[in-house]
């Protein structure tokens, strides 16, 4: 696979989090995601060790499957046991603090 240099940080970020969520949520069993998600387990396999630049809609569906939102896998350092916030919707409203 031929990937541009813009294109290198998307796709280890993308595979780094789907190997998270590989290991700390599937101990590692690709043919469980695969059946979460419907996307063939070489699909998986592909993704999560970099072989491919994956597809954002791919992505999405593995996000969804897990509970988690398609930004938050492009997150990088991403941990599925703590995942990243959006902080800015669980920012407190000042006007509601007594």
């Amino acid at each position: 696979m031929h990937i541009f240099p813009w294109q290198y940080d998307f796709v280890h970020t993308a595979s780094e989090s789907v190997r998270q969520i590989l290991e700390k949520l599937e101990e590692g069993n690709q043919s469980s995601m695969s059946r979460k998600t419907n996307i063939p387990q070489p699909t998986i396999g592909r993704i999560a060790y970099g072989k491919t630049m994956p597809d954002l809609s791919k992505l999405e569906t593995i996000a969804s499957a897990y509970g988690f939102e398609l930004w938050q896998l492009l997150v990088k350092g991403f941990d599925p046991i703590h995942p990243p916030v959006d902080r800015k919707s669980t920012r407190l409203n000042s006007s509601h603090i007594p």
